[in-house]
């Protein structure tokens, strides 16, 4: 534990991990590769829950939006850690969409807390909901799949209001759900 402590890279019998640096590597990358194209439709949506353990879940889609004609997919990735800020392995999650194929259904936590898959476009436009869900915490983004140009459509307002409120992109609230989510589950 101390050797973790003095090298965040070193793993349990003091090898080098390179994991979290090839993974924010690609995500740099893919930020850089919508820059370079000056596309304004390159954007991510992202929720951050916190349980009354202090347990946090963040799911992100990349990109937030998607031409249903020309193809392709949304990264669908959620990150999770302990109160003490460590990554939670071994996390069984359950992730959901209203439209579109997920890649998977249900995802397992990496050694860094982390599960990732995509979400396909189905033939309809539309907004899908993503949720994924951890005990009793859900975190939840929203997805657009248009198909053409979406400029040259009038703009019929903004994602679904799904669970109240206002849609703000990133929702830093605290569940306070009670579905036994104790300290280094």
């Amino acid at each position: 534990m101390a050797q973790a402590l003095l090298n965040p890279l070193a793993g349990p019998n003091g090898e080098v991990v390179v994991r979290p640096l090839i993974l924010l590597t690609v995500i740099a990358l893919l930020a850089f590769a919508g820059l370079a194209c000056e596309d304004q439709y390159m954007t991510a949506e992202s929720d951050v829950v916190t349980n009354e353990a202090g347990q946090t879940m963040k799911l992100s889609a990349t990109p937030d939006n998607l031409d249903i004609s020309a193809g392709g997919a949304i990264t669908v990735l959620v990150e999770l850690y302990a109160a003490d800020g460590y990554p939670i392995e071994g996390a069984n999650l359950v992730l959901t969409s209203t439209i579109g194929t997920l890649g998977a259904n249900q995802a397992t936590t990496d050694l860094d807390g982390i599960a990732v898959t995509t979400l396909t476009a189905g033939t309809q436009p539309g907004y899908a909901a993503v949720v994924a869900t951890y005990k009793s915490m859900q975190a939840m983004v929203s997805v657009d799949f248009y198909e053409g140009d979406p400029d040259a459509t009038p703009d019929t307002g903004d994602s679904p209001d799904i669970g109240g409120g206002t849609d703000t992109g990133t929702d830093t609230g605290t569940d306070t759900g009670t579905g036994g989510e104790g300290a280094g589950a």
